[in-house]
Formats: C-alpha cells, sequence, structure tokens
C-alpha cells in the first residue's frame, strides 16, 4: 500500500470530507473505506484525537476497555473491529493522551489521508456538493461527514459571572488548582469526575446540581453515572470532605475579597476559596455550522441514516447523535452508527457517478 501523502499533496476535492479526525471522524473513514469508498479526506483542526490530547492528565476512561475482540465482544472504545486499545496499551481506563496515541497508530497503520491543521470556517452547500472554506483555502466534497466532537465547544452557563468560573475543559491538572475549598457546578459525569480528583488531593468539595444528577441508580448509561464513577463517589464520601447539594440552581456568582460566592435562586450562599468550576457539559460542535441543520430543544434532527434534515448530503457522526429514545454518548454507541451513515453516503456518491 502506498504512503499516505503530506497535507500539500492531499487533492483539493473529495467524493467524502470528514470534518474531525476523533474517533468518530476516524471511525467513519474506516467503515467507508470497508463499503468501497476510497476518496475520503479527513480535515483535523489540530491533530488526531486532539480533543483527548486536552483532557485533564488525571481523567480517565469511565468505559473499561478490554481484549475481547477474539471472542466476539469488540472492545467497548474500539472504532476498529479488529483492534483493541484495552489489549494493546494494557490498561482497562485509559487516558486521553494513553488513547490519542493509539487513535495515531490506527491512522497510521490504515493509511488514511488526514489533512492538519485545518480549521473550517464555513461550509457552502452548492448543486451537487459542498466548499469548505478554511484556514487553509477552500476543500470542496460532494458529501460531508460533520465529526468534530464536543469537548473543545464547552457550556460555559449564561448566569452573571459565569465569567469568573473555570470550566472543567480549562482543567490541565486538578493538583494544580490553589486552594482548599472547591465549589462544582454540575453533579454529573465531569462533576463527579472532578470531585472525585479534588477530595482526594484532601480539598473540601461542594457540588450543587438543580436535579442531583447522581441520584438515579439504574436507567440509560447516558443519563446515569457509570459504575466506576460510583465506585470513585462512595470512596469521596466517605473522606467526610464531600458535600453534595442536589435541588440547587445558581443564580449568579460574584467575586469576594478571599475568593467567590456562589448564590442560588432559593437564596443560599456558598462561598469558596477558589474559582467556581463548571462542570456543566458541551455544546458540541454543530453549533459551528448551527444554520445547516433543523434544531429541536437544542437537539440536531437528522434522517435515519443520520443526515441532515435541512441539508442533504451533510451527515453528523459522534456524540450528538441523538435518535428518539435513544442517546449516542459513548463510543460503543455511536461506533454503531457507522455502517448505517456509510451505505447512506455510499449510495450518494454512486448516485453522483450515474
Amino acid at each position: 500500500m502506498p504512503p499516505t501523502p503530506p497535507n500539500s499533496e492531499l487533492p483539493r476535492h473529495a467524493s467524502v470530507i470528514i470534518v474531525g479526525a476523533g474517533p468518530a471522524g476516524i471511525g467513519v473513514a474506516l467503515e467507508l473505506k470497508k463499503q468501497g469508498v476510497a476518496d475520503v479526506i479527513l480535515l483535523e483542526a489540530r491533530e488526531a484525537g486532539a480533543s483527548f490530547r486536552a483532557w485533564p492528565r488525571d481523567t480517565r476512561f469511565l468505559t473499561p476497555s478490554f481484549p475481547a475482540n477474539p471472542y466476539g465482544c469488540p472492545d467497548l472504545n474500539s472504532i476498529k473491529p479488529c483492534r483493541s486499545p484495552g489489549g494493546e496499551l494494557g490498561c482497562e481506563h485509559p487516558s486521553g493522551t494513553e488513547y490519542a496515541d493509539w487513535l495515531d497508530r490506527i491512522v497510521q497503520d490504515t493509511r488514511l489521508h488526514i489533512a492538519t491543521p485545518v480549521e473550517v470556517q464555513r461550509v457552502l452547500p452548492h448543486d451537487g456538493g459542498f466548499e469548505l472554506l478554511t484556514s487553509r483555502g477552500s476543500w470542496t466534497a460532494q458529501n460531508v461527514v460533520w465529526a468534530t466532537g464536543e469537548f473543545f465547544f464547552p457550556n460555559r452557563g449564561t448566569f452573571p459571572g459565569a465569567e469568573h468560573c473555570l470550566h472543567y475543559r480549562d482543567i490541565s491538572g486538578w493538583a494544580g488548582l490553589p486552594g482548599e475549598r472547591f465549589v462544582l457546578i454540575g453533579g454529573g459525569e465531569s462533576g463527579i469526575d472532578a470531585a472525585c480528583h479534588l477530595t482526594g488531593l484532601g480539598k473540601t468539595v461542594t457540588v450543587l446540581d438543580p436535579d442531583g444528577a447522581w441520584i438515579p441508580e439504574q436507567g440509560d448509561p447516558s443519563q446515569v453515572l457509570a459504575p466506576q464513577s460510583r465506585c470513585r463517589l462512595r470512596e469521596a464520601l466517605a473522606t467526610g470532605r464531600l458535600i453534595l447539594q442536589a435541588g440547587i440552581t445558581v443564580r449568579r456568582i460574584e467575586a469576594a475579597h478571599a475568593g467567590y460566592t456562589v448564590h442560588s435562586t432559593a437564596g443560599q450562599v456558598f462561598p469558596t476559596d477558589t474559582r467556581p468550576v463548571l462542570c456543566t457539559g458541551f455544546k458540541g460542535g454543530a453549533s459551528q455550522i448551527e444554520d445547516l441543520w433543523d434544531w429541536k430543544n437544542g437537539i440536531v434532527q437528522l434522517t435515519d441514516h443520520d443526515e441532515s434534515t435541512r441539508t442533504p448530503g451533510l451527515f453528523l457522526a459522534g456524540p450528538q447523535v441523538r435518535h428518539p429514545g435513544e442517546i449516542f454518548c459513548f463510543i460503543y454507541k455511536f461506533r454503531t452508527r457507522f455502517p448505517v451513515l456509510a451505505h447512506a453516503v455510499k449510495r450518494n456518491v454512486m448516485n453522483g457517478y450515474e
């Protein structure tokens, strides 16, 4: 197989351009290749797996990786059926950097065509395809797969004083944060992860959440805490340094002489030595091209084949994919959509050659 050409030698047109080279983008590219669509280029604003390299260094995968491929059970975090990050990395809960390194190996081994760094600034639909205006000029494609993920698009809150906060996205490592008392806003997976790390460092932590995201014991794995998180949460609570406060909606945050004060809509006050930490999730990269999707309650509307209901030929892959009754925010979930999406893209490509 010939080596992958350098960025400067990649063509400026392809049947399919995939925007984003994380597990969604790479996984779709591999599935398209499997289905016989070889004219595919990935455009990546940073590097393959960049969002994982941006994780706090202490963060680990929630879903365990295990090399069960020989027994017909693909590793939950794999995007290639015959490859196991758990087996190749030698750990069940990889760090972001470890997983990004594994993605790099997949890219190199499969000779995918990736142009980096290429930041897509606008996507212009036209008859028969798209023009993508980027930081490195113009590209055209018959079909576009949007696979930019979520981590680089944090939800930073809209209440007064939100600018005083750090977001989970901003943290490079918990040990580097000064102070003894912390207030975390949001009690989902990122909030509990942050709380467990901080209490493990001897800090006192209060977690505020409107609904008490840690309370439901059963339900969709995308909506309740993972078993790994529940185990860690029990250990953190046993320290006596973690306080979980349900039914708290933040109204505003004020900077004080000795730190910050978080005010709730019910009038409670929560002082903290350090900047409050927003663990309020992510908006997702589909918002970059907001006008090319139909939206309902903040959710991108898709056909049964993950194609935009507004813009034919534009597809969505990754954790923002939703279908009635199903949230595909884990790798083992959204990878089940790769064959469906790839089949629809292949059909579009073949129809374009008729």
